[in-house]
């Protein structure tokens, strides 16, 4: 059966700001996919330690999104968001100063970690940083498109991306990823 969604992501990093060193990761094994960002002054390192965890185990659970998120939980990082889809389903796993986002509908919503599930045109945020501020409002000023098309690309969600950085100063790192219906 073919996955419900085709799926974009895209990832930033803000140079210079806060305590720590931020880092993104974006990976896919076996109909599962995870994007995540940390902070700390070895994000690289942590992050290769979690998709290598991620590629091994197979097992894209709730309660193996908490586990993961463990080696990025402080003291060994400031924070630490994960969100992990597999079909139609999401799991969020947020430590320390990570948050997760969804826009839908054009407003902005906070997400606890747990299980979630994935409709067409969600636009879905993971970031060091809180933007608890624009709660309700729209982050993210171009939609994710309704269907699949050549004309949107990753650069279309860099670009997003890019701009809620400049506008959203509080933010560290950012990762996204758009459910596109099939």
């Amino acid at each position: 059966m073919p996955p419900p969604f085709h799926y974009q992501h895209g990832a930033l990093v803000r140079s210079g700001l806060g305590p720590s060193y931020g880092a993104t990761v974006e990976q896919h094994v076996s109909g599962a996919r995870m994007i995540g960002v940390v902070a700390s002054d070895y994000a690289t390192s942590l992050l290769d330690s979690l998709t290598s965890a991620f590629l091994r185990d197979g097992d894209q659970s709730a309660e193996r999104s908490a586990e993961l998120i463990r080696a990025v939980s402080p003291p060994f990082a400031s924070g630490g968001a994960l969100f992990i889809t597999e079909g139609s389903n999401a799991f969020v796993a947020l430590a320390g100063s990570g948050r997760c986002y969804l826009q839908r509908n054009g407003a902005l919503e906070s997400i606890e970690p747990g299980p979630r599930t994935l409709l067409a045109g969600d636009q879905w945020l993971v970031a060091i940083g809180d933007a608890q501020s624009r709660v309700g409002a729209r982050l993210f000023t171009e939609d994710a498109p309704a269907k699949a098309s050549a004309e949107f690309r990753n650069d279309t969600l860099d670009e997003a991306l890019k701009a809620v950085l400049a506008d959203c100063v509080e933010l560290q790192a950012i990762a996204a990823t758009w459910s596109v219906g099939a």
